[in-house]
């Protein structure tokens, strides 16, 4: 599966600048990437479809301002490495 370069991007963007939990999501089935952000660590999203994953996340008060990169997200997309970090 190809994930979208723009997708990442923005997704990417969205976490850096969120200052709070938030975890970037990706679909294995159309390629889709994307940003969930959350009000507190007590909340979360639940997806249904196997095909979703987690790619990484930041959580609680020492996390909320962790960056990552579009190279270190492209990277962990193309290997697979985002399904051995949770």
């Amino acid at each position: 599966m190809e994930f979208d370069k723009e997708k990442i991007k923005i997704a990417v963007k969205e976490f850096n600048q969120w200052q709070g939990d938030a975890a970037i999501m990706c679909d294995e089935e159309d390629g889709a990437v994307w940003t969930d952000v959350f009000a507190s660590e007590n909340d979360w999203n639940e997806y249904h479809a196997s095909t979703i994953q987690l790619v990484t996340r930041k959580s609680g008060i020492q996390a909320r301002n962790a960056k990552t990169s579009v190279k270190k997200i492209t990277e962990a997309l193309e290997t697979g490495e985002y399904k051995k970090e949770f």
